[in-house]
């Protein structure tokens, strides 16, 4: 994967201008230059065009150079990070809750998703390696199965926004953790439906509630 530059003015896919991404410290936007992974924006810009709808990003969502990356608190190693990796970006979509764009930008292959505060109406989306990341109230490092071309299991205290859609078919309070209560409703359900009663909700037990696009 290639980072590339593009300079303030310059359109960095059919939906999305570099000025969007330019870091917001004050040499950063004196420079007016991005910095994007091709993988991450090719993934965004499919994003937006399988949602059909704008993606915003939020005032701090794109770009951050070392500096104002440490004074707005991202990690050491964020994926917004420039140019090192330049493949992340907080994002908010009108008419779409953070929890089901959350929901969908794992289904759709994002390798790392977090979910932040309530009250908040955007999330996080990038392109990490290895294993898929899911982050959920800020409680950075909750590793969570996400979606994209691998069907989660979701097992005893896995927190995702997914959870809280299996939590409502169950009729179970919803918290976004499979919790002990989750579990066994859970059971009751595949017991129910002639599955294996494991409490883990898997691609078995999702054909049946048909509640995730997964292959």
């Amino acid at each position: 994967m290639a980072i590339k530059e593009y300079k303030r003015g310059a359109r960095v896919s059919a939906n999305f201008m570099a000025d969007e991404f330019i870091c917001k410290c004050s040499v950063c936007q004196a420079r007016g230059v991005a910095y994007l992974e091709d993988k991450f924006i090719e993934r965004l810009q499919a994003f937006r065009e399988k949602l059909g709808k704008p993606i915003t990003l939020t005032t701090n969502g794109g770009n951050r150079c070392p500096a104002w990356n440490k004074q707005r608190g991202g990690a050491t190693n964020s994926r917004h990070l420039s140019p090192k990796h330049s493949a992340g970006a907080a994002i908010r979509v009108a008419g779409i809750a953070p929890d089901d764009l959350a929901v969908m930008a794992e289904a759709f292959g994002f390798t790392g998703v977090g979910v932040y505060a309530a009250g908040n109406d955007y999330i996080h989306v990038d392109l990490r390696p290895g294993a898929r990341t899911c982050w959920w109230l800020k409680t950075s490092g909750s590793n969570t199965p996400g979606f994209g071309d691998v069907p989660a299991v979701f097992k005893l205290n896995h927190r995702s926004p997914a959870v809280k859609k299996i939590q409502a078919v169950l009729g179970v309070q919803v918290t976004g953790t499979m919790n002990a209560t989750t579990v066994a409703a859970l059971k009751a359900y595949q017991a129910k439906n002639g599955l294996v009663a494991d409490g883990a909700f898997g691609p078995a037990t999702n054909r049946v509630m048909k509640l995730f696009d997964w292959a």
